[in-house]
């Protein structure tokens, strides 16, 4: 398989992967939590800042770094708030302030991923390296469509099991 190849397919894995945790994060939120749409919204913001105020270091330390090495790092890290996430929810420790620490790290470690693996493209494609932006650009967004269906995600078991928990904690059962 090509350097290009792998590196499409591992930037499917990041991406359905993180549009599955956005789904799921954003159900959190507003099913689970029951919590009013400005919060929901503040909640999105937890993920989408980070990213926004820390991408340009994530570029600058791309730019100065062994991409493929960086990347790895990254990822292994990036395993670890979902893991996080998936004990506070089998512990019924789940709450908002807690999904904004989560949607922080979250966004603070896309911030650093995705200028990493940008950087690594120019070192994978040697030619036509327009082409290869145009389709790494389609296969991001479809990557993160895949997971856009969270009933078909999330199985109706789990999804009980969370919202009588939550339920059970607000009423202090």
């Amino acid at each position: 398989m090509t350097a290009f190849r792998w590196y499409l397919a591992g930037m499917i894995c990041w991406f359905a992967g993180y549009g599955l945790q956005m789904v799921f994060f954003s159900w959190l939120v507003a099913v689970v939590l029951h919590e009013p749409p400005h919060r929901v919204g503040i909640a999105q913001m937890a993920v989408m800042a980070p990213s926004l105020a820390f991408m340009l270091l994530g570029g600058a330390i791309a730019d100065r770094a062994d991409g493929r090495a960086l990347l790895i790092r990254y990822q292994l890290v990036a395993l670890v708030p979902p893991l996080g996430l998936a004990a506070l929810i089998a512990g019924g420790a789940l709450g908002y302030p807690l999904l904004l620490a989560y949607g922080v790290v979250v966004g603070t470690l896309s911030a650093m991923v995705i200028p990493a693996r940008d950087a690594l493209l120019t070192r994978v494609v040697r030619s036509d390296v327009s082409r290869a932006v145009a389709l790494t650009t389609a296969v991001q967004y479809l990557a993160q469509l895949a997971p856009r269906r969270p009933r078909r995600v999330v199985s109706r078991p789990c999804a009980t099991a969370c919202v009588k928990r939550s339920a059970r904690r607000r009423s202090g059962r």
